[in-house]
């Protein structure tokens, strides 16, 4: 990969991390609602996910799970199956309040 490349993913990755979206919306919740100290690491968990999301990409391993429907099955079902488990967590959850500290 060129340094023009690289200099080209970075720029996007700029705006696509600046630019509001779900996940700044989640955090400026997270502040009001909870302080900043829970923003904080809502935000780190974002940026934690995006640099995971880029490190796949530049690895390969994008192109291995799009050539591999298994593969891609597996990993897709997972993640529903999680979601699912955190739903049903938190509706039959006995204490509303989600301050923990």
């Amino acid at each position: 990969m060129t340094i023009q490349s690289w200099f080209m993913y970075l720029v996007l990755v700029l705006i696509a991390t600046a630019t509001p979206g779900p996940a700044v919306l989640f955090i400026v919740t997270n502040s009001t609602l909870h302080g900043w100290k829970k923003a904080f690491f809502a935000a780190l968990g974002n940026i934690v996910g995006l640099f995971l999301l880029g490190v796949i990409a530049v690895t390969g391993l994008g192109a291995i799970v799009q050539t591999s429907e298994i593969l891609f099955g597996l990993i897709k079902y997972a993640g529903a199956a999680y979601l699912i488990y955190l739903g049903l967590k938190m509706i039959f959850q006995k204490n509303s309040d989600f301050n923990t500290s």
